[in-house]
């Protein structure tokens, strides 16, 4: 009789236990389906009443400045380096499908552009200029000879950040 009875008071709480869990588990995935909706309105407030190449500043751990269409500078979780990409149209609020990449313009820590070209400085210490019209990048292994090969005058370099700042202004 008292092993009925302790299997019963078992059961009980097993029952009561799991239907806890499943009401746990139902107000999890509404919670969830808030969070959801809560991130598309931010993204939403971040761009102003149209996102475009010309205004959007990213969104969340990564950022981005127009430099000269269709080009812009990308940086991900920090605004200290990164790289110029080719905006290729859709969606500017998605970089994964709406950029390219340039070969060898990327790990950027201090930049400077002009209408015609885009010079840089690398974190491996090696230096770049990239042409807006032919779209090609050259690497340098010194400021001199890569300075030698740009039209004059240079641009001033400032790190990416101090861009990004001017731009959100």
């Amino acid at each position: 009789m008292g092993r009925l009875i302790l299997y019963a008071l078992i059961m009980t709480s097993i029952l009561t236990g799991c239907s806890k869990i499943r009401s746990t588990s139902q107000r999890a995935k509404t919670k969830s389906g808030e969070t959801i909706r809560r991130l598309f309105s931010d993204f939403s407030k971040d761009c102003q009443e149209s996102c475009s190449f010309d205004n959007y500043p990213g969104f969340r751990d990564w950022y981005r400045f127009p430099i000269h269409y269709p080009y812009h500078f990308l940086m991900i979780d920090t605004q200290e380096s990164g790289c110029l990409e080719k905006y290729d149209g859709g969606d500017i609020r998605d970089p994964n499908c709406s950029s390219v990449p340039i070969d060898d313009c990327t790990d950027i820590v201090k930049l400077g552009w002009t209408r015609e070209f885009l010079i840089f400085e690398r974190a491996d210490h090696r230096f770049g200029l990239f042409d807006f019209e032919s779209g090609k990048c050259g690497i340098f292994d010194s400021r001199s000879e890569r300075d030698n090969a740009a039209r004059l005058p240079l641009p001033e370099e400032k790190a990416p950040s101090v861009y990004f700042a001017e731009f959100r202004k």
